[in-house]
């Protein structure tokens, strides 16, 4: 184990010397491929309701994406949110995932 601390800080100590750097040979991409706005947000909501000695606690995780395309061939705008919502106490009637999708071709 020493003998490999000591080669591992030889290395090191002579690329610094060395000032040595590689040039990346290849560079990606820097942005979308196509012209426009994405915004998105994530929720998370707890809420409890007290009624008639029963007390119902659920859980909410959602989120919603809206793209707009700002080219003059084909402008668009498109909005879709969703999520799940489960019983974490109590009564389980209001459950399940939904979503919905809203969609404008200019």
């Amino acid at each position: 184990m020493k003998a490999s601390s000591t080669l591992l800080a030889v290395f090191l100590v002579a690329g610094a010397a060395a000032r040595a750097q590689v040039v990346p040979a290849v560079e990606g991409p820097t942005g979308l491929p196509v012209s426009g706005t994405l915004h998105y947000d994530l929720r998370y909501t707890q809420t409890a309701q007290f009624y008639g000695g029963l007390t119902e606690q659920m859980g909410t995780a959602s989120g919603e994406a809206a793209y707009a395309n700002t080219s003059a061939v084909l402008p668009f705008a498109m909005v879709y949110s969703g999520g799940d919502t489960w019983t974490l106490s109590g009564p389980s009637e209001e459950t399940g995932v939904f979503s919905t999708c809203w969609f404008h071709k200019g």
